[in-house]
Parts: structure tokens; C-alpha cells; sequence
């Protein structure tokens, strides 16, 4: 069975500090860094 990440419209406003901050923000954008650069398809 394949596997699929979608990742949808990630931007520095969601994080602490933007216009559109959510708690956490910073820290969801640096996991799907992490599961991007560890890609192995």
C-alpha cells in the first residue's frame, strides 16, 4: 500500500508571532520539515 503526506498552505503567519498565529504554529511547521527532508520516494 502506498503512503501519502499533503501538505496545504504551510506559511510563517500560522506561526507565534503572525497575523494568523495558532499555538504551536512553529512547531507543526518544523515536523513536516523534518518528514519532508526525510523523504524516501
Amino acid at each position: 500500500m502506498s503512503r501519502a503526506l499533503v501538505v496545504v498552505d504551510v506559511q510563517n503567519d500560522f506561526c507565534e508571532g503572525g497575523s494568523l498565529a495558532v499555538q504551536g504554529g512553529a512547531e507543526v511547521a518544523g515536523r513536516i520539515s523534518q518528514l519532508l527532508s526525510t523523504d524516501k520516494g
